[in-house]
């Protein structure tokens, strides 16, 4: 059983939070695991129960516990989520703390090297999947309706191209910035001629990715994200 440090004297809740993190972090308290009910934790950390509270509420609000509801619920470890990560991005570019020049040159920085990767590393399934959210566009170009289906094929090329990658970290920081680049293309309502630029644009890409040609492919990329900050300009 996993023990805890008993405070020396009245801390605030962050610090309990701390202590809960870091064993979850070092593996004593593994995904899916229930912690102690809120009286046990106060007796073991020796504050009183609000302050064991509020540290459940911080380590629930930033993603390492989710609090079920119920008489057999309570404290349950989570399983790491990339979304969380989006979902704080998104939260922060909302609020004005990021701004739209640095969500686009990292967006750019991080993507063509994702596209280099995926020309090394792109398995057969990875290739199918690219060129499905190609066709899916390429099917729908005339619907009523491309600026949702192309806000969709467009999220999942760009998804399928980090996952070919095959790094979790630049496939983290992708998904991380997923969010806020969906708003911003929708909030810019692209026209016929935008998405059939995307369209070409993420046809090259996945050409050089199967050629495995991880320079074409990132040069490529490069180009189609300056294309898109340059129209936002306009």
């Amino acid at each position: 059983m996993v023990k805890f440090k008993t405070l020396e004297r009245k801390r605030f809740s962050d610090e309990v939070a701390e202590q809960i993190k870091q064993h979850i972090i070092n593996k004593q308290l593994k995904p899916g695991e229930k912690l102690a009910s809120e009286r046990e934790l106060a007796l073991e950390f020796g504050v009183s129960r609000p302050v064991i509270r509020e540290a459940l509420k911080i380590l629930e609000y930033v993603g390492f516990l989710e609090v079920i509801p119920g008489s057999t619920g309570g404290s349950v470890v989570r399983k790491a989520n990339p979304q969380l990560v989006s979902g704080t991005m998104e939260v922060m570019f909302q609020l004005g703390t990021l701004e739209i020049k640095e969500l686009l040159e990292a967006r750019r920085i991080v993507e063509k090297e994702t596209a280099r990767f995926a020309a090394i590393r792109a398995t057969t399934e990875d290739l199918a999947r690219i060129e499905q959210t190609i066709s899916y566009m390429q099917i729908n170009i005339n619907d009523p309706d491309v600026k949702t289906k192309f806000l969709e094929a467009n999220d999942s090329f760009h998804t399928a191209v980090a996952r070919a990658a095959k790094n979790q970290i630049l496939l983290l920081n992708v998904n991380s910035l997923r969010q806020a680049v969906f708003n911003l293309i929708e909030k810019h309502n692209p026209g016929y001629k935008s998405i059939n630029s995307a369209l070409n644009y993420h046809q090259q890409i996945f050409e050089a990715i199967k050629a495995r040609d991880g320079k074409a492919a990132s040069t490529v990329m490069e180009e189609h994200l300056t294309s898109f900050e340059n129209r936002l300009n306009d």
